[in-house]
């Protein structure tokens, strides 16, 4: 997106606290230091031994609690600071293991209105799933199968929309669903903004390698 000028002459006290040019900066990490960067957060809670860290890689292990219930789940956000962004994570297949529970990633902005692309294992292959709650409607879709784990965990965020993307070697699930829902509007109060990140749910471990946060 273009930088635009606006014009701020009848309003000296905000050109003031505006002195300095807003610069975009994207955030990649790829956890080279034992200490978590401080642009990741959790949910109400910390996230405690669920949550480690090792040369190369972030673990996360499962909880039992969802993104609806005012609890701590296995969640690890960071804020979406641009209308136009692309969040994506590469996965580490040969350390992650789904076991009974789900993996994935998700997008919020509060315990009602949110949206997950999430994997779970069946009769030996990985069923990838659309997860979807706004206000008072709840629901599950899956959107197929593929035998592998996937490489990447992708969400493309635009003004009008959201995209949620899984990629393997070979195959692309994705589903797209309206940023309306993730807004001020639809939840009639004001909010920080929308969070994105990483989700585990019961007995599943996941392990990424990188995470990154790019403007469009």
């Amino acid at each position: 997106m273009p930088n635009q000028n606006v014009d701020l002459t009848n309003f000296p006290q905000h050109a003031a606290a505006l002195a300095q040019p807003q610069i975009k900066t994207s955030f990649v990490d790829t956890f080279a230091t034992k200490h978590l960067s401080p642009e990741w957060l959790s949910l109400r809670n910390s996230l405690g031994t669920d949550l480690s860290l090792t040369p190369g890689s972030l673990t996360l292990k499962g909880r039992d609690f969802s993104l609806s219930q005012a609890a701590t789940p296995a969640f690890l956000g960071i804020r979406q600071t641009e209308q136009q962004e692309h969040f994506k994570v590469w996965l580490d297949p040969t350390k992650t293991i789904i076991n009974s529970g789900k993996i994935g990633i998700a997008s919020l902005i509060n315990n009602d209105h949110y949206a997950a692309i999430l994997l779970q294992k069946k009769q030996g292959k990985y069923q990838v799933l659309r997860y979807q709650k706004v206000a008072d409607l709840e629901f599950t879709d899956i959107l197929g199968e593929t035998t592998e784990l996937p490489i990447t965990l992708e969400l493309i965020n635009q003004p009008a929309t959201k995209t949620f993307q899984v990629k393997t070697t070979n195959q692309e699930f994705s589903f797209t669903t309206s940023s309306l829902h993730f807004s001020n509007e639809a939840i009639a109060v004001l909010n920080t903004g929308d969070i994105q990140g990483i989700y585990a749910i019961g007995a599943a471990r996941l392990v990424i390698n990188k995470a990154e946060r790019t403007s469009n």
